[in-house]
């Protein structure tokens, strides 16, 4: 188990995850869920940071009902062996809602405005939008109390949209 501040040990694991991995990992829960019977149209993904991307990648890889990110890296430049988010965000199969804070200084403002355009070109014609929340950071400094209502609203939103395209 390592310490979420302790990136020196983390990062040559993260490094290691690859595109083969992710499409394996996230192939296995799909399975489950199908053997479970739940439809495709009724299965969402949710992902932070690293997650997000995850989530908004899976969205154009597998038949899902819906997908939600928060602070997905790798917008313009891709991660994990994938292609960046703002080439993969035209070929969403599933409607998508992206979450990044205007103060994040991994993610600037002007590629969550690339990504929003790149969404809205979504091949699947349904709903795929990147929300920004003004004065909010990164994961890491979201759950400040100055940014709890914020995170609390973000989370809503996820929960509506969760609601609105699975059920």
């Amino acid at each position: 188990m390592f310490g979420y501040g302790d990136l020196a040990e983390v990062a040559p694991h993260f490094l290691a995850i690859g595109a083969d991995g992710l499409r394996t990992d996230v192939g296995i829960a799909i399975d489950v869920l199908a053997e479970a019977g739940v439809a495709p149209r009724h299965r969402g993904i949710i992902g932070f940071c690293m997650g997000g991307t995850v989530a908004l990648w899976a969205a154009t890889e597998f038949e899902l009902g819906a997908a939600v990110s928060f602070y997905g890296g790798g917008v313009l430049d891709g991660r994990f062996g994938l292609p960046s988010l703002v080439e993969l965000a035209p070929t969403l199969r599933a409607p998508w809602q992206g979450h990044y804070g205007d103060l994040d200084r991994s993610i600037p403002v002007v590629q969550v405005e690339a990504l929003r355009v790149a969404a809205d070109r979504a091949r699947s014609r349904r709903s795929c939008t990147a929300m920004r929340m003004p004065n909010t950071g990164s994961t890491a400094t979201i759950a400040t109390r100055s940014n709890l209502r914020r995170l609390a609203a973000a989370w809503q939103r996820s929960l509506d949209w969760f609601d609105q395209h699975l059920a």
